[in-house]
């Protein structure tokens, strides 16, 4: 199975890449290999390694970086996940996205 992991040089997407089985062939760029708000880079990209699963750790972490930045930080957490769905879909990969949990505070004594 090949797999490719986006956002590669994260915390999440290097562990991934770090724990993947050996019968896997991993693919795994970071955001200095694909800028994931170019759709025409991301297609290309995946056109080129033709993945069967797109694994999508990109994002845009840093809150309060993102609270300064806030174009920045849809480009890549919207459109991004958007140019990764669109494209994968149109090719029929698979397409696993994960994304944060850190919308909530946490001091609710009920789940979410």
């Amino acid at each position: 199975m090949k797999v490719l992991i986006t956002g590669a040089g994260g915390q999440l997407g290097w562990e991934l890449v770090r724990v993947a089985p050996p019968r896997v062939c991993i693919y795994s760029l970071t955001r200095d290999q694909l800028d994931v708000t170019d759709r025409a880079q991301v297609e290309q990209r995946l056109r080129d390694l033709c993945p069967e699963v797109v694994i999508n750790t990109t994002a845009y972490t840093a809150v309060d970086a993102g609270e300064a930045e806030p174009k920045r930080a849809y480009a890549v957490n919207a459109i991004g996940a958007e140019n990764i769905a669109v494209i994968a879909a149109s090719a029929g990969i698979n397409l696993i996205h994960i994304s944060t949990d850190f919308v909530f505070s946490g001091s609710k004594a009920i789940p979410y």
